[in-house]
């Protein structure tokens, strides 16, 4: 009789428990939804969450690419601009990337990377036009043959891209000139460097 006594005590205790942990539980999704509805970015049209926004600062290199048309190997060009906190760098490649035409590199510093990432996080360089997906963010090559192919990347995070083609708008939900004339005037010798070449 003591046995069963005993036992039915801890059955009951394992009971309440188990209540606890479930009343528990419940308030804290309850608080945590209402909380996640409540702190939502009402600006952000695409539906990105605060996470992209996060890993736009984090980023330890962001990349802006233009290809050029698609025409013959020895003609075609295209361009990279390279942003760390260290350095940055731009090359021009002809060949559909093969061949090197010019590359310069200029130190940068932790500061001004950071005013940099601040900036295209204002441009909104992470979201994505509706109706597209991370499969699409690579479906660049040859949409565009006529005309030029823009490209951001933020290391493997992020990739969005464009054209100058008003038919193909690629997956960049944002402006994407604003984001090209902000790479372009981290390079103090652009001019120069796409000075012969038609861009």
């Amino acid at each position: 009789m003591e046995f069963a006594s005993k036992l039915r005590w801890f059955l009951v205790i394992i009971a309440v428990v188990l209540f606890m942990v479930l009343i528990g539980w419940g308030l804290f999704s309850i608080a945590r939804s209402l909380f996640d509805s409540g702190s939502g970015n009402s600006n952000n049209s695409t539906g990105q969450s605060q996470i992209i926004d996060e890993e736009v600062r984090l980023t330890s290199q962001a990349s802006y690419i233009l290809t050029g048309r698609v025409v013959a190997n020895s003609e075609q060009r295209s361009y990279q601009i390279d942003v760390s906190s260290s350095v940055v760098s731009m090359t021009v490649y002809g060949s559909y990337g093969q061949k090197v035409i010019r590359e310069k590199s200029y130190t940068n510093t932790p500061e001004a990377y950071s005013a940099f990432l601040a900036s295209i996080d204002n441009l909104g360089v992470e979201n994505r036009l509706n109706g597209t997906n991370t499969e699409d963010d690579f479906a660049e090559e040859g949409k565009c043959p006529g005309g030029y192919t823009y490209v951001v990347e933020l290391d493997n995070a992020i990739r969005r891209w464009t054209t100058s083609c008003s038919d193909i708008p690629g997956t960049a939900g944002f402006n994407m000139n604003s984001v090209k004339t902000l790479f372009q005037r981290q390079v103090p010798d652009f001019r120069e460097l796409v000075d012969d070449i038609d861009f």
